[in-house]
């Protein structure tokens, strides 16, 4: 649980105005862990000759997977992931994980080398590489 970055008040109506207002800064507090559960969590290191995008798509089919570079974005969109539920089987009391399509745009810093780009999915991860360039282009990059 991430702790309020205002100090804790005794009145009642300051720790609502401290919460209310540190949920709206703490996103853009630096070294805060920040979570929106309507978008594809990720990471994007620079490793110097190449970009390596981690993101955690875990119940989602590679099939259901798209990824596309265009000039100096990276878009990923899933499709698939909802599972029909089994009425025999018994009642759902609690359903937390993910399963509705999403999408998230990145904006890249460098311009990438698309034909050198590449993906994979294993145990819902996402990763791509993506090796910097010269110059900018247009591609789908297919997931394995």
């Amino acid at each position: 649980m991430l702790q309020s970055i205002f100090p804790r008040r005794e009145n009642p109506l300051d720790s609502l105005f401290d919460s209310a207002v540190s949920s709206v800064i703490s996103p853009y507090a630096k070294g805060r862990f920040t979570y929106v559960r309507n978008q594809i969590p990720l990471d994007l290191i620079d490793y110097g000759d190449e970009l390596v995008l981690t993101a955690d798509l875990p119940g989602y089919d590679s099939s259901g997977i798209q990824v596309n570079l265009e000039k100096d974005y990276l878009k990923i969109e899933v499709t698939n992931g909802e599972v029909s539920e089994d009425k025999t089987s018994g009642k759902i009391l609690i359903r937390e994980r993910i399963r509705h399509p999403m999408k998230r745009q990145v904006k890249l810093s460098e311009p990438i080398d698309s034909e050198n780009a590449e993906s994979k999915y294993l145990n819902g991860v996402l990763e791509i590489r993506l090796p910097k360039s010269n110059k900018s282009q247009i591609k789908v990059i297919p997931v394995n």
